[in-house]
C-alpha cells in the first residue's frame, strides 16, 4: 500500500498517493498535445479531401458519446477500472501508430500547358482555350495556365515550377535566339546575360505568383468561343542563376509544359478518387483507435475522484498537470516537425506518432501505481436523459452547448487545414496552441468572479459574440501569422464559455440530476456537437470554400445569440442571476441534490473545469 500521508521535503509538500494521478494526466495529455492537433492536416497530407477528413474527424466523437458510458458500466460491473485504464491507454498508442502504415493517395504530377510568346521587348505566356472544350482526363492532371491561375487565386501559398518550351511546329523563319537577362532594355545585338539557341528552352519560375498575379488584363480577349489571357513572364532561374526576364532576338512562338513540384493538391484531385482504399483503411484504423481512446478520460476521472475521496475541490490541481504536459509536448512536437522539414521538402509527421505511442505507454505505466478502492464508479451518462431534454429551458440551453461543440469541431478539425492552404509553417500551429493555453487558463481562473458578478447566461452571450468575431476574423485572414492575433479569443470562447455552461447546467438541473446534466453537457459538446461540426465543416469547405464557411459560422453565431437572448428574456421570463450560481468557494446548495458533492466546481476561481486546452472533456463530475 502506498503511503497516503503527505511528506515534506524542504519547502515542498508531496502527496505520494496523488503522484500516479498527476503522472497519468501529464503523460497522456502530453501524448494528446504531441499528435492530435495535427491529425486533420496529416489526413490532408495523405491526399484526402476536406469532405473525407470531415467524415473521419466527425464520426469519432459520435461514437465516443455512446462507447464511453458502456465501457464505464462494464468497468463498474467487474471492478477493473485500473486494468481498463492501463489497457485502453496502451492500445490507444498502438492503434494510432498503425495509421502510419496506411499509404498516401497517389495523384499524377500536375502539368500546365501554355504558349510562350517572346520578342525583343518582353516575353509572356498566352493561354487560349475554347470555352466549348471538355476538361482533360483528370487522371493525367494536364490543365491550361488559365485554369491553373483560377485555382491558384484561392491560395496564397507559393512554389517553384520548371518550364520546358519547344518551338511550335507552325513557326516560320530563322531560328530564334533567346536571352536570359536582368536588362530592362530591348534585346540588342549581343545578349547581356545567358543565351540559348538550337535547343528547347528550359528554366524555372522562382515565384509562380509573379506570373499569375501579373496577368495583362488589357490583353484578355474573347472571340466567339475562344478565350485568351496573357501573363507577363518575370523572375526566372536558368543554369542555376537568377534573371529578371527572357528576351528573343526575333519574334518566337513556343509551346510550353510547366511542371510544379508542390501545387495545391485539389488541382489533381478528382471526386472519382474519393472513398478509395486509402480512405477506408484509414477509417477502419482510426475508428478502432478512437474506440479505445474514448473511455480513457472517464476512467481517469473516476480514478482521480476516488483517490481524492472527499477532497473533490482538488480535482483541478491534479488535472492541471495534464495541461502542462499538453502545452510542453505541443511545442516540442511542432518544432521537431519544423526542424525536420528544413531538411526536406515536406513536413515529416512520423515523429509525433512515435512520441504519442511512447507517452501513452508511460501513462499506462503510471496507472499501474494508482491505489483505487472497490467503490470507484464511472457514473451513468444516459440516466434521466428524456426528463432533462423535455424541459424547454434546458433543451434550449443544450442546443446552445451543442452549437459551441460544433464551433469547436470546426476549429480543431479545420483551422490548421485552412492555415496550411494559406502557406502556414509548423511554428504557426505550435504558437497558436500555446496562445490558446496561455489565454484559456487565466480565463478559467477568473471565470468564477465574472460569473458571480454578471451571472452565467450573460457569459454565454459573450462567448457567442466572441465565436462570431473569431470566425469572422478567420475568414479575412491572408497572412497565416495573423491568426495569432485572433487566438486569444479562445480564452472567452472556451474558458469563460465552459465555466458558464457548467454553472448553468448545475443551476438548471432538477434535484438529483446534476451529475447526469453535467455528463449530458459534456457529451453534447464534445460528442454530438463536435462531431456534427467536423462533418458540416468538411462538407462546406469542399462545396462553398473555406472563407465562406467561416462567415456562415459567424452569421449563425450572431443569430443564435439573438435567439437565445429573446427566449431567455421574453419567453422563459426568468434569469440565472449571479446569486443563483454556485458559491465561488466551490461549495454547493445541497438542498436541491440527493447526492452529496454533486455540484460542479466550475464557477470557482480556484477550480479547473473538465476540459483544458488539450481539447478533451472529462464528461462526468460525480464519479464517486
Amino acid at each position: 500500500m502506498v503511503d497516503t500521508a503527505p511528506t515534506r521535503n524542504g519547502c515542498y509538500h508531496v502527496n505520494r498517493k496523488l503522484l500516479p494521478i498527476k503522472a497519468f494526466y501529464f503523460f497522456f495529455l502530453a501524448a494528446v498535445g504531441s499528435l492530435l492537433p495535427f491529425i486533420a492536416i496529416y489526413m490532408k497530407s495523405l491526399g484526402l479531401t476536406s469532405s473525407e477528413a470531415g467524415i473521419l474527424y466527425g464520426v469519432m466523437p459520435f461514437l465516443g458519446f455512446f462507447i464511453r458510458p458502456i465501457i464505464g458500466a462494464v468497468s463498474d460491473r467487474w471492478h477493473k477500472h485500473k486494468l481498463a485504464l492501463i489497457l485502453f491507454s496502451v492500445l490507444t498508442g498502438v492503434f494510432y501508430l498503425l495509421i502510419l502504415a496506411i499509404p498516401a493517395r497517389v495523384y499524377p504530377r500536375l502539368v500546365v500547358h501554355s504558349q510562350l510568346d517572346c520578342n525583343v521587348h518582353d516575353s509572356y505566356f498566352q493561354d487560349c482555350v475554347s470555352l466549348s472544350d471538355k476538361s482533360v482526363d483528370p487522371s493525367t492532371c494536364d490543365i491550361g495556365l488559365s485554369e491553373f491561375a483560377d485555382h491558384f487565386s484561392n491560395s496564397s501559398s507559393d512554389f517553384n515550377c520548371s518550364v520546358r518550351c519547344t518551338e511550335r511546329e507552325d513557326s516560320v523563319g530563322d531560328e530564334v535566339g533567346a536571352c536570359f537577362t536582368d536588362s530592362t532594355e530591348p534585346f540588342r545585338k549581343h545578349c547581356n546575360g545567358s543565351s540559348v539557341a538550337n535547343k528547347p528552352i528550359e528554366f524555372e519560375l522562382l515565384n509562380i505568383s509573379h506570373v499569375l498575379n501579373n496577368e495583362v488584363m488589357s490583353s484578355r480577349i474573347t472571340m466567339g468561343t475562344l478565350h485568351c489571357r496573357d501573363y507577363d513572364l518575370k523572375s526566372l532561374r536558368f543554369d542555376s542563376k537568377q534573371y529578371w526576364q527572357l528576351l528573343c532576338d526575333t519574334a518566337g512562338f513556343f509551346k510550353c509544359e510547366i511542371k510544379c513540384e508542390t501545387p495545391p493538391k485539389q488541382l489533381c484531385q478528382s471526386h472519382t478518387h474519393e472513398f478509395d482504399a486509402t480512405f477506408f483503411w484509414l477509417f477502419l484504423v482510426y475508428l478502432i483507435a478512437n474506440l479505445v481512446f474514448s473511455p480513457v478520460f472517464s476512467l481517469a476521472d473516476a480514478a482521480n475522484f476516488d483517490t481524492l475521496g472527499k477532497k473533490h475541490h482538488k480535482f483541478g490541481e491534479q488535472r492541471l498537470w495534464g495541461t502542462v504536459g499538453f502545452a510542453l509536448l505541443a511545442i516540442a512536437s511542432t518544432f521537431t516537425m519544423y526542424m525536420m522539414t528544413n531538411r526536406g521538402s515536406s513536413v515529416d509527421y512520423t515523429v509525433p506518432f512515435y512520441i504519442f505511442t511512447v507517452l501513452c505507454c508511460l501513462a499506462g505505466g503510471s496507472a499501474y501505481f494508482m491505489d483505487l478502492s472497490s467503490n470507484v464508479k464511472c457514473g451513468s451518462f444516459f440516466q434521466n436523459f428524456l426528463t432533462l431534454v423535455c424541459i424547454p429551458k434546458v433543451a434550449v440551453f443544450l442546443m446552445v452547448v451543442t452549437y459551441f461543440g460544433m464551433a469547436t469541431g470546426a476549429i480543431e478539425g479545420f483551422l490548421f487545414w485552412f492555415l496550411l492552404d494559406l502557406g502556414a509553417t509548423t511554428p504557426v500551429f505550435g504558437l497558436s496552441l500555446v496562445i490558446n493555453c496561455l489565454f484559456e487558463v487565466p480565463m478559467l481562473y477568473i471565470s468564477g468572479k465574472i460569473i458571480k458578478r454578471t451571472g452565467p447566461v450573460p457569459c454565454l452571450y459573450l462567448a457567442l459574440l466572441a465565436v462570431a468575431v473569431r470566425f469572422l476574423g478567420y475568414s479575412f485572414l491572408h497572412d497565416p501569422w495573423l491568426v495569432l492575433l485572433i487566438e486569444p479569443l479562445h480564452g472567452v470562447t472556451f474558458g469563460v464559455m465552459w465555466a458558464a455552461a457548467s454553472t448553468t447546467a448545475a443551476i438548471l438541473a432538477p434535484p438529483g440530476m446534476s451529475a447526469t446534466m453535467q455528463g449530458l453537457v459534456g457529451g453534447l459538446h464534445f460528442g454530438i456537437g463536435k462531431g456534427a461540426g467536423s462533418l458540416l465543416t468538411g462538407f462546406l469547405f469542399d462545396r462553398v470554400g473555406e472563407r465562406v464557411t467561416f462567415q456562415i459560422y459567424a452569421i449563425v453565431s450572431v443569430c443564435l445569440l439573438v435567439l437565445y437572448f429573446v427566449l431567455n428574456h421574453f419567453v422563459f421570463k426568468s434569469h440565472l442571476t449571479p446569486q443563483s450560481s454556485p458559491d465561488t468557494d466551490g461549495k454547493s446548495d445541497q438542498s436541491q441534490e440527493n447526492v452529496p458533492n454533486d455540484r460542479p466546481l466550475l464557477a470557482s476561481s480556484h477550480a479547473i473545469p473538465d476540459k483544458m486546452c488539450d481539447g478533451h472533456p472529462l464528461p462526468e463530475m460525480n464519479h464517486a
